[in-house]
């Protein structure tokens, strides 16, 4: 009998314990959510796996540029792969307040070439991905935009509903 009591004793000290400390449970299991999704993404970039899967296989892979870095090298990789008419990707870091966008211009091996952006948003508790792409009119014609310094296809897309959503 001594022993149920003491069972019974300790079983309601832990829940009392774990009730007691239930906020710093929850949000520690958030912080661990967050992290595997951060390791996710950081391993399986829905911006790369898709310039990747619409490249197609053997690819120039121009890189991709950080932010604040000097795109010329990408740039001249990309123009000469389109040159030579073959496949190619480069990829774009860009500036904004509240996340990360990306643009990346994506050449198929038949000859389509396509302008990609993608945008992701950080939060506490979430990493969200949101893409849009759209083909570069016939006939293709690249050049480097004064702003930015990213090699983009003209003319240039006049509004957003040229792009195409992203699943």
């Amino acid at each position: 009998m001594r022993k149920i009591l003491l069972v019974l004793t300790a079983c309601l000290a832990i829940a009392f314990l774990a009730w007691w400390n239930y906020a710093a449970l929850s949000i520690r299991i958030q912080h661990y959510r967050y992290q595997a999704k951060a390791l996710y993404y950081r391993y399986f970039d829905p911006v790369d796996r898709y310039t990747r899967a619409l490249a197609g296989g053997g690819f120039a892979d121009c890189g991709r540029v950080p932010l604040a870095r000097d795109p010329s090298n990408a740039n001249r990789c990309a123009w000469q792969a389109f040159n030579a008419h073959r496949n190619f990707r480069v990829i774009y870091d860009l500036a904004a307040l509240d996340s990360q966008p990306f643009t990346a211009l994506v050449g198929t091996p038949d000859g389509r070439v396509f302008e990609v952006r993608f945008d992701r948003t950080l939060s506490a508790a979430d990493i969200r991905y949101s893409g849009e792409s759209r083909r570069c009119p016939d006939p293709v014609a690249l050049q480097i935009d004064e702003d930015t310094g990213t090699l983009v296809c003209t003319p240039s897309a006049v509004n957003d509903s040229e792009f195409s959503r992203i699943r």
